[in-house]
This record gives structure tokens, sequence and C-alpha cells, in this order.
């Protein structure tokens, strides 16, 4: 079925769509979705943000808009965002895009909210009848600091003998043994 554009379903509403693929693998613009809801809400509008499942890509949209502009910790925007949604699940990508972002806003050393869990529940979906367990995600999680990626291959490779080069949300290079 192809749905009309926003701006075919809203007439007289501002419509502004950021292309952006529901993949840990997306950077997303999640500075720019921030400004954007805060231009129209300090316009006096309101703001629809939505993604196809409403669960990762506009979430993570909403709670960066609550760091930058409301000084909400990565704790407090998801339990609002949770509270509003129940469903809300950003991707361990997003997620740890959420926590940089975090750190970097409040110089937080650790995110306000331990996501080891909640990141292994979202590898153990991609992972979904491969046999792996949440054991083996957590320890591949707390090998390479909570970063996912790392953890994901590190269990789909099931191996401690390879070199793995990632690319980080900033385009930072970073090549870590798996030893």
């Amino acid at each position: 079925m192809d749905l009309p554009l926003g701006h075919q379903l809203f007439e007289g509403a501002a419509v502004r769509r950021l292309e952006c693929y529901d993949s840990p693998q997306q950077v997303l613009p999640l500075e720019l979705g921030a400004e954007m809801i805060d231009r129209c809400l300090s316009e006096g509008g309101r703001c629809l943000v939505h993604c196809n499942a409403g669960q990762s890509r506009s979430a993570s949209m909403v709670m960066i808009y609550f760091f930058m502009f409301k000084g909400h910790t990565l704790r407090a925007s998801f339990e609002y965002v949770r509270g509003c949604k129940p469903d809300v699940k950003p991707n361990y990508g997003f997620w740890s895009q959420l926590e940089a972002t975090e750190k970097e806003l409040f110089g937080f050393s650790e995110p306000s909210l331990n996501s080891d869990g909640y990141k292994s529940e979202t590898i153990l979906e991609l992972l979904e009848g491969s046999g792996k367990s949440k054991k083996d995600v957590l320890a591949a999680l707390a090998r390479f600091d909570g970063n996912g990626d790392l953890a994901l291959w590190v269990v789909i490779l099931n191996s401690d003998a390879v070199t793995l080069v990632c690319v980080h949300h900033h385009l930072n290079f970073r090549t870590q043994n798996i030893a």
C-alpha cells in the first residue's frame, strides 16, 4: 500500500522528513531532530514525531530533545517516553548514540541508565533462533564496555581469534583485538 506523505495528509502543517533507517548502524541526525522539535514548540505549535513502528527512531528523537532542551538525563527521558508509550525500544545502535550524547552533554563518565540488560535483549532479538543465550550476549557486552556492534559480532562469530574493525558514531575507526 502506498501512503501519501505527511504534507498531503495534514494541510497547513509544516512537515519535515528525516531519512533514516531503523538499523543499529544508522547514525541518527539526533541534534537536527531535536532542534526541529524545539523550533516547532517554541513557535507555539504542536509536534508529531513518528516513524514506521513508533518504537525506535521517533522515540530516540524525542529522548534527545529532552536531553538538549529540557536538561533531562537518559534515565529521565527514557522513563518519561516509555511511560507515554510502553512499547518504545530504541535499537542498540541508537541507544549507544543516546548514551554517548548524554555523556557529552552532561559530562558523565557513565550513562545515567545501565543499559546492558536492555542492549542484550535487543541483540537477542536479532539473534532469535540462533541458540545464543543472554549470558553470551552480556559477557560480550561487558568485554567491550557496552559496545553493541562489537558484542553482536563476537556472539555471531563465536570466536576469540579475530580482529574487528568498526566505524563508530563519529566516524572514528577503532580496531579491537578479541583476546
